[in-house]
């Protein structure tokens, strides 16, 4: 093949390239043409179907007549100039002034899917017959605008009908757009009964909590040792027994009055009627809350049980109704889920730690071990970060074997709450002396087995514990007393 021939080949092929390349980029530009168009279409398609009911400012509005299922209610321009709306029927209560506000947001702009049919002749097929509801729009020229809410569509639950009264041309509508036109009144209260403290408070105060089930109430208040340790509460129990509590784990306990927040209100200013047929007359549990200044009392009454599929009740608890005290405008019987209500079911030992006694090893004044007549007494020097040295009746001992010994003090355990006094008199006793005041344990024979024994702390029966403590406690007093490592387990 000659050269020439070569030259003429090469053009060939570089022109079919160019050629393609234009054929490729031809065909990519129609499909973006396309695809733009579509979306220029689907776009204007968009702004077609929305169709505009109402076109109003919120100043341009007067009040909205609400009638449904529920009752009748109108919210209107507040007259106290405190908040912009309200529900005259709610006067008394605390008000949702942010639903309010979006009932009316909703009445000024209206707007429609689409027609579903123009000069309606059977309206009863969209359910206007026996409408959902019904709201009047007052505008402040005196003109008012009234819409009546049709059955839901039946493939798309999420949707609704929608007409003027004065018309037969009926609308669709989402159904979110309507929803505070098809509400109760009640659905309008704030529902948040206490508020959060804006700072924190100087002092916690005192809660109480009673329960027929429990013989003692549990009692919480500020712990006055102020004892510094990560995973315990500012708060401690001194009822039934006294404990320091468990930081994670009881915080829900000693703080969920604050920030409660209902799902809605039962019945408005209820009467002795109501508080027997809800259960607040005899309740399930009554939390007693007083400090900084204020008095709560809130009782828990009848249980509200989850349904299943085919709508029956279960035996699983969702929610009480409750009633508040102590606080103003929240008069009422409201429904509050069970996660919000610790207070139900807590016992002891769900919230207290499992240290019976704490007293910080540098604040130790004196520690007296008494058993079978004889008494040890163990005492430290210290700076502000360590013990500097140990003492058993005056005589040195090795500093962290005092220091092991002292830690098998802490691990006395406190997994079971008792509260039946014992008979006879203590066979094992340790008396914790400290610049915080300090703690007695006070261990007695249980007479019902003999694997058991029972604690007095500060005189009160609190605890029962595997005897088997006791005894390695006992074994540890010889340990260190000939210099030797205390055992830690038991």
């Amino acid at each position: 093949m000659n050269g020439k021939l070569k030259g003429i080949i090469a053009c060939v092929a570089v022109v079919v390239c160019l050629v393609g390349a234009l054929v490729v980029l031809k065909v990519t530009d129609k499909k973006d043409d396309e695809g733009s168009s579509s979306a220029t279409s689907s776009a204007a398609e968009s702004q077609i179907e929305a169709i505009v009911l109402t076109a109003y400012s919120t100043d341009d509005i007067a009040s909205v007549d609400v009638s449904n299922k529920h009752g009748k209610f109108t919210v209107e321009k507040s007259e106290t100039g405190k908040q912009a709306w309200e529900i005259k029927l709610l006067d008394g209560l605390n008000q949702s002034v942010s639903d309010e506000t979006s009932l009316i947001s909703d009445a000024a702009a209206l707007q429609a899917k689409k027609v579903a049919e123009k000069d309606a002749e059977n309206l009863s097929k969209y359910g206007f017959d026996k409408p959902q509801g019904k709201f009047v729009i007052n505008l402040e020229d005196k003109s008012k605008r009234t819409f009546i809410i049709g059955d839901n569509l039946p493939e798309e639950k999420n949707t609704c009908y929608i007409k003027q009264d004065d018309s037969n041309t009926v609308y669709t509508i989402s159904t979110v757009s309507v929803q505070h036109f098809l509400s109760d009144k009640k659905d309008f209260l704030d529902m948040t009964l206490i508020k959060n403290p804006e700072e924190e408070e100087a002092e916690y105060g005192k809660l109480t909590v009673s329960r027929p089930d429990l013989k003692k109430p549990l009692i919480f208040t500020d712990d006055n040792a102020d004892v510094e340790n990560s995973m315990m509460s500012a708060q401690v129990m001194i009822s039934p027994i006294f404990s320091y509590l468990n930081g994670t784990n009881s915080t829900a306990t000693t703080h969920g009055l604050w920030g409660m927040t209902a799902t809605h209100a039962e019945v408005l200013f209820p009467k002795a009627q109501d508080f027997a047929k809800y259960g607040i007359d005899k309740p399930l549990a009554t939390v007693l809350y007083s400090g900084n200044g204020n008095e709560y009392k809130f009782r828990i009454g009848n249980p509200i049980y989850a349904k299943d599929s085919e709508g029956k009740a279960t035996t699983t608890i969702e929610a009480h109704f409750c009633y508040l005290e102590g606080v103003s405008d929240v008069d009422c019987i409201w429904v509050v889920p069970i996660d919000s209500l610790p207070w139900t079911t807590v016992v002891p030992e769900d919230v207290i730690t499992s240290v019976m006694t704490y007293n910080d090893i540098t604040s130790l004044d004196s520690i007296k071990a008494a058993t079978s007549g004889k008494t040890t007494t163990y005492t430290v020097e210290a700076d502000d970060k360590d013990i500097t040295a140990a003492y058993i009746d005056g005589k040195e001992t090795d500093v962290d074997q005092f220091k092991s010994f002292y830690q098998f003090i802490l691990t006395c355990p406190t997994a079971e709450i008792y509260s039946v006094d014992p008979k006879g008199e203590s066979f094992l006793t340790i008396d914790i002396r400290s610049q915080s005041g300090g703690d007695k344990l006070e261990f007695f024979k249980d007479s019902t087995t003999e694997r058991k024994a029972i604690v007095k702390l500060n005189g009160i029966t609190s605890y029962r514990i595997p005897v088997k403590w006791t005894e390695k406690f006992i074994k540890n007093i010889t340990l260190l007393a000939e210099g030797k490592d205390v055992e830690e387990s038991y």
